[in-house]
């Protein structure tokens, strides 16, 4: 992978090319290890807000947020897990819970 650079990755989706999954693995590792700058996050963050993503760079990065800390397992066990951001109100909540304990 060491064709990859975060210049490349931040132009191509700039201009709207889809990324691969290696390179968004690429970037994010680079983000969550340190050896990305927070610029180049940042830069990168705006060209996804301006030109988006397809189903299959949100779903590649979706892997690489799951997989960028530690997953617990609980073996024998049913867990459900609701995450929220915070910050925007979370109405999500009131109707999942109730489903959830109905599920057992």
């Amino acid at each position: 992978m060491s064709d990859l650079s975060a210049y490349r990755i931040i132009d191509q989706k700039k201009r709207g090319i889809e990324l691969t999954s290696d390179e968004i693995s690429w970037f994010i590792q680079g983000v969550t290890d340190g050896s990305l700058p927070d610029y180049q996050a940042s830069a990168f963050l705006m060209a996804v807000y301006c030109k988006g993503m397809t189903v299959k760079e949100t779903a590649a990065l979706t892997k690489c947020m799951l997989h960028s800390g530690h997953v617990f397992k609980f073996a024998g066990k049913n867990i459900i897990d609701k995450h929220s951001t915070g910050g925007v109100g979370d109405k999500t909540s009131f109707i999942l819970a109730p489903i959830a304990a109905s599920c057992g």
